[in-house]
């Protein structure tokens, strides 16, 4: 067994990430936890499947961690297990749940509410551990798991990398035949104690001086008025909904046709054609609703050490942490008519983030950020800093790569699921023309079951409160909205949503 050291600091996206689900906490707007939907065909042994969970978190501990502060310091670390394999097992039997709803008519009903039980149990930070998983057997022999954590934590590249790391380390006598992950670790999954080192051999003075660059990077915004969809005061989260649909064959052969037609060629094609119809689609909302803006901001989050996938590799990063930082995209609403200016500015502004180094600037900024002690850093984010004039969030991803690092991408189904609770994450790698074919699980056995789709939603409980995520898995493009309840409520969500759906596939 690899020794792994018992305090392991968190990075500083994941620093900004604490400081960010504590102050939503306290501003009872519910934090960041999420989860990672796994839909199979055929029956998962329930056995099986927890002692792959087990083997999981032995493999990569910091799941089993509690989050502790240092107490000279104030900043936040890891506190792993020193029993690890005893941990494991005594997490599994606590984070690992099982219901069989074969024989309930009304399952998804049933599924929704035994969610809402699971979801609303006692389970924080500072306990252990940190991630949970939801087993349900489902009619037709079907199987959905739920994978639920934090992002503190992690991101959504890191849930899925969690789920092949099951698939890789679960009991091999049974696996049918069907595709299975090496059992030996992947040479681009570091060990939890060994984040990359984003800064390394850049002296103090330096990242001071690219931190700075941060506050003189959007001055030209500052003359803008920015006005929100939906007025303050807000009122306080009593949950987190979501719906969820996806579309294959015919439908993305469309997206396609859509996308080489309004943006231009280049890496993260797809992902700047969906930020281009979330644009669109906000731009139609505002205007059903009479409320004047002069732009809207959209993040476009992407891995700090592979900005927009321009790069054929990036190191080895851990299963957890967040390595996230983001241009945040200004569309003027005067340019909102006209689908390709939307697509030329979305494209300059990547094109000037990159070009700058500005995601290197973002993490010095983060770093410098993350020196401060813990509760300082919440009363910091308490200031008017402008994340609230956001008009949505925004994330894609798509499979983990295999025989190359976990790299993150941009980035905050036919089945239509009623409003739920709770929210996910999503972030990870674009579509560059030269990154490797990745690990997609789908039509991966785990357990005895047949993964054959996979999605993430991710919570924006401060304004706007909504959050479209888009994921690929296999043939499927998967689209979840999230969104705060009681502030956005579900007519206006679904609106949102349907209108996202019309610009994607406009002349379809």
């Amino acid at each position: 067994m690899t020794i792994i050291p018992n305090r392991i600091p968190l990075n500083p996206c994941d620093s900004l990430y604490l400081a960010h689900h504590r102050l939503l906490e306290s501003r009872a707007q519910g934090g960041t936890d999420s989860f990672f939907v796994f839909e199979a065909d055929g029956r998962a042994d329930p056995e099986r499947l927890r002692q792959a969970f087990a083997a999981a978190m032995n493999a990569n501990p910091v799941t089993l961690a509690t989050l502790r502060t240092f107490r000279l310091t104030g900043r936040p670390y890891w506190q792993v297990p020193t029993q690890r394999r005893q941990a494991a097992d005594l997490a599994a039997e606590r984070a690992y749940s099982y219901d069989d709803l074969r024989n309930v008519d009304d399952w998804r009903s049933r599924l929704e509410h035994l969610h809402g039980v699971h979801d609303a149990s006692a389970w924080t930070l500072s306990e252990s551990p940190q991630i949970r998983l939801e087993h349900y057997d489902l009619p037709q022999n079907r199987t959905r798991l739920y994978l639920c954590f934090s992002h503190v934590l992690m991101g959504a590249v890191g849930g899925m990398s969690f789920m092949a790391e099951m698939c890789r380390l679960q009991q091999r006598s049974t696996i049918n035949g069907a595709p299975a992950i090496k059992s030996n670790r992947p040479q681009a999954l570091a060990q939890d104690d060994r984040p990359f080192d984003i800064l390394a051999g850049i002296p103090i003075h330096r990242r001071i001086k690219l931190a700075r660059r941060v506050f003189r990077s959007i001055p030209s915004r500052k003359k803008l008025r920015i006005t929100p969809l939906l007025p303050p005061p807000y009122p306080k989260t009593k949950s987190m909904c979501f719906l969820h649909k996806f579309w294959q064959t015919d439908k993305l052969i469309q997206l396609r046709t859509n996308a080489q037609r309004w943006t231009a060629a280049g890496p993260a094609q797809h992902a700047r054609f969906l930020a281009l119809c979330v644009v669109r689609a906000l731009h139609r909302l505002y205007t059903e609703r009479g409320v004047e803006t002069d732009a809207y901001l959209l993040p476009f989050p992407t891995n700090v050490t592979n900005p927009v996938g321009l790069n054929k590799t990036s190191p080895p990063l851990p299963l957890t942490g967040n390595y996230l930082v983001s241009p945040t995209l200004c569309i003027r609403r005067d340019a909102a008519e006209d689908r390709r200016a939307v697509a030329q500015a979305i494209l300059q502004q990547i094109q000037t983030f990159v070009d700058r180094r500005e995601n290197i600037a973002q993490w010095a900024f983060l770093w410098l950020a993350s020196l401060m002690r813990s509760s300082m850093y919440q009363l910091v984010l308490r200031l008017p800093l402008g994340f609230e004039s956001l008009a949505s969030g925004f994330s894609y991803f798509r499979p983990v790569p295999s025989e190359q690092p976990i790299q993150g991408s941009i980035g905050v189904s036919p089945v239509d699921s009623p409003p739920r609770q709770n929210c996910g994450i999503g972030v990870s790698p674009v579509d560059s023309p030269r990154r490797k074919p990745g690990v997609d699980i789908a039509g991966t056995t785990i357990a005895g079951a047949t993964i054959t789709n996979a999605w993430a939603t991710t919570a924006m409980t401060m304004p706007p409160g909504w959050n479209p995520v888009f994921n690929r898995i296999g043939d499927k493009l998967n689209f979840t909205l999230s969104w705060a309840h009681p502030a956005v409520d579900y007519p206006l969500a679904r609106r949102y949503a349907d209108l996202i759906e019309e610009e994607i596939f406009e002349g379809a």
